[in-house]
Order: C-alpha cells, then sequence, then structure tokens
C-alpha cells in the first residue's frame, strides 16, 4: 500500500499551533490551505478509486466515505489506544479523512456559491480558533476538517459502519443563506 500523503502545512505554522498564531500567521495558513484544497481533493479521489476527474453528486461521496471508511481499518492508517483497545487516526489516516471533508466541501461549494471560506474567530478555546471555516449557513460556520475526523473517529469505534454523510449533506443544504 503507497504511502498517503500528510497533511503538512508550512513548518512554522504547524509546530506553533493555530490557538497561538497571530493574524498574520493565520492568513498564511488560510492562504495555505486554501491553494491545497483542490489538489487534496484530487489526490484523494485518486487515491481512493481512481478518478480522473471530481462528479459533483451524492452517489461519489457516499462511495468514497464507503471506501474511506474501510481504507482507515488498514493498520497503515490507525493506531490501537490502549486504554480501551480503540482505534486512534495516524497521522495518514487523518489526513485521508481531511481530505474526504475537503471534498465535502467542495461538493457543497459548487452546488451553493453563497457559501464562503473565513478564518475562525471566538474565544482561543474554539476548536476551530483562527483555522478555514466554511460560511454561510443560517445556524453559522462549519469546519468539515474538524467534522470529518470526530465523524469518522465516531464511525470506526461506535457506529462499526460508514458515517452516513449524504443524510449530513442534505441537512447542511437546508441551512443554506
Amino acid at each position: 500500500m503507497s504511502e498517503y500523503p500528510l497533511f503538512m502545512p508550512p513548518n512554522e505554522l504547524a509546530e506553533k499551533g493555530a490557538q497561538n498564531w497571530n493574524k498574520k500567521e493565520a492568513q498564511a495558513y488560510f492562504d495555505w490551505f486554501l491553494s491545497v484544497r483542490y489538489e487534496r481533493v484530487k489526490f484523494l479521489l485518486q487515491y481512493i478509486n481512481n478518478y480522473t476527474n471530481f462528479e459533483n453528486n451524492l452517489k461519489l461521496i457516499t462511495e468514497v466515505n464507503r471506501k474511506v471508511f474501510y481504507l482507515i481499518q488498514n493498520e497503515h492508517f490507525h493506531t490501537i489506544r490502549e486504554f480501551d483497545g480503540g482505534m486512534k487516526l495516524n497521522n495518514q489516516g487523518l489526513a485521508v479523512v481531511v481530505d474526504f471533508g475537503l471534498l465535502v466541501a467542495q461538493f457543497l461549494e459548487e452546488k451553493n456559491p453563497s457559501l464562503f471560506w473565513k478564518i475562525a474567530k471566538g474565544p482561543k478555546s474554539y476548536h476551530s480558533y483562527n483555522l478555514p471555516v466554511l460560511d454561510g449557513f443560517s445556524n453559522g460556520e462549519y469546519d468539515l476538517v474538524f467534522i470529518s475526523i470526530n465523524k469518522f473517529g465516531y464511525a470506526l469505534n461506535h457506529q462499526k459502519s460508514p458515517y452516513d454523510w449524504n443524510k449530513f449533506i442534505k441537512e447542511l443544504q437546508t441551512r443554506i443563506l
């Protein structure tokens, strides 16, 4: 199995951590994020099933979701937690599910041009503080990277089956301004 490329922001930003960035550093990460997101999605689709183009439909999301779920069960994409025997995504596993979150974001953006990326504000305790979030929803912004990591982790350790992303996406679409 070939190595999956890690989701690696510029070193100086990764080492400092989003909670500690100043405005200039948050903007640098934001610019980097926007510059790599389409290539990350493209690579994910090629890695999963050798797709050569992006078909923007829920059928593709369903198929890729299922394949990612089974892929991250492979020992190359997770470690086993000692305290409970659960699966914890390693750096390669995290990269795959981050890229899936970017796929969902791309799907939503192309279907809904009113959506836009922005840098999350709020208290430093906010999990998405200083990170890119998708905005334009009636109930606020969504960090689809964070959501993807959480949904796949839950699916691996509790559901034991793929999460229903189609249902989630349809729900999100009802909240688009």
